[in-house]
């Protein structure tokens, strides 16, 4: 991946972890996270399915959870 594609992806992941703090993870929406980017909902899919994919990215590239963020995600 060109490192642009790694800069969008990186600010996708962390607008998306930014608005899991002030909302639930079922209210954010794919066009909140790209605006909040700078880009298009086309672009925020060219690296994601899902909103949910981007917080699991964010799990993946962290050694050890946070416990607010797992406390987030296990919240109804």
């Amino acid at each position: 991946m060109a490192l642009k594609g790694l800069r969008t992806r990186h600010q996708l992941i962390q607008f998306t972890i930014s608005l899991l703090e002030k909302m639930s993870l079922r209210d954010i929406k794919v066009a909140q996270v790209a605006k909040a980017a700078m880009t298009s909902p086309a672009a925020f899919y060219v690296y994601f399915d899902t909103v949910q994919d981007t917080v699991l990215a964010a799990i993946a590239e962290i050694d050890q959870s946070p416990p607010a963020l797992l406390a987030m995600l296990n919240d109804p």
